[in-house]
């Protein structure tokens, strides 16, 4: 079992049971010194002083290669992130899968963002975090 820092629509645990997949959720966490980006689709950027939040999810390595082979979301990339957990502080070392930034798109799925916002939300995630992602519905 892996540990992902998901921080898009893939936050959402029953998404993911609907593909057949078996996430274990351990919890919402931030992320550090990173900032969220939206266009097509979503990504972070390194940001010293932001932060991005999401949840640590535990994912099976067969698991992961089915979920990051669909199209559109095959050209993310995994990188090793620490993030810390909401409920307690602690670090936690977690893979985060990443569209490289020139990929990410010029305009913006309004869809996605209201989408993503409406589960950042239903997560309790920091209230100037949601309105963060909803300037991006505009």
């Amino acid at each position: 079992m892996q540990s992902v820092f998901f921080y898009g629509l893939f936050m959402d645990a029953q998404l993911l049971r609907g593909m057949g997949l078996e996430p274990l959720v351990d919890g919402v966490a931030e992320l550090p010194d990173h900032a969220l980006r939206i266009g097509e689709k979503a990504t972070l950027v390194a940001e010293p002083g932001s932060s991005a939040w999401g949840v640590v999810i535990g994912m099976t390595r067969p698991d992961l290669e089915r979920l990051y082979s669909g199209p559109g979301v095959d050209r993310y990339r995994p990188e090793s992130v620490s993030a810390v957990m909401a409920a307690d502080r602690s670090a936690r070392d977690c893979t985060c899968y990443n569209l490289p930034a020139d990929e990410l798109g010029e305009s913006v799925d309004s869809s996605y963002a209201e989408q993503f916002a409406a589960l950042a939300e239903r997560l309790s995630f920091p209230l100037e975090y949601v309105r963060e992602i909803r300037r991006f519905c505009d």
